[in-house]
């Protein structure tokens, strides 16, 4: 699953996750993921790429409703690498 439409190969990424979310991956796929190898994984509602602009209203909702309300989605992009850091016993900023 991978976009064509990067501006150079530096673009591109290979996504790595636990075997446990296979499952929810594929649930997600059949029911929100555009059809073929070049049909969006995630869509906006009326099926076009997605902005901030038709995320974010739904992103809101989501986090009031989980009871995480004002959660960035860029946040979730530190909770992985700072989990796994103070698992280890470092903090996120390397100290221990």
């Amino acid at each position: 699953m991978y976009s064509l439409s990067t501006w150079s190969c530096a673009g591109r990424r290979t996504v790595t996750f636990p075997a446990e979310l296979v499952p929810e991956l594929g649930w997600h796929l059949e029911r929100f993921a555009q059809p073929g190898a070049r049909g969006l994984v995630f869509a906006g509602p009326t099926g076009a790429t997605l902005r901030r602009s038709n995320f974010r209203p739904i992103w809101n909702a989501a986090c009031d409703r989980a009871g995480i309300p004002g959660l960035h989605f860029h946040d979730l992009s530190v909770a992985t690498p700072e989990t796994r850091g103070r698992d280890a016993g470092r903090s996120y900023r390397g100290e221990p």
